[in-house]
């Protein structure tokens, strides 16, 4: 993940840290990868960390939204949306 927390940041992101995938289509709302070439342990791990989230999680909507994103990132398809935050100069 590029983020700023974790030391990246758009700047300095580099072609090959975005990887490939089968197909990805992006509207105004949303972006859909289909059969991203990700690092399977890596994937694997995110998967089993949203799966202890469910077994913490009490609220409903919270779990259904952890679900969905399993079901989601377990298929094969992964959607996100892209938000960028402007820095004030």
């Amino acid at each position: 993940m590029i983020s700023e927390e974790r030391g990246f940041t758009l700047e300095n992101t580099t072609i090959d840290m975005l990887g490939t995938a089968e197909k990805v289509t992006i509207d105004k709302d949303n972006t859909t990868i289909v059969n991203g070439s990700g690092n399977k342990s890596d994937i694997k791990s995110r998967v089993n960390q949203i799966k202890a989230q469910i077994e913490t999680t009490t609220p409903d909507y919270d779990k259904e939204k952890l679900q969905e994103r399993l079901a989601k990132l377990a298929g094969g398809v992964a959607y996100f949306m892209l938000v960028l935050h402007q820095r004030l100069k």
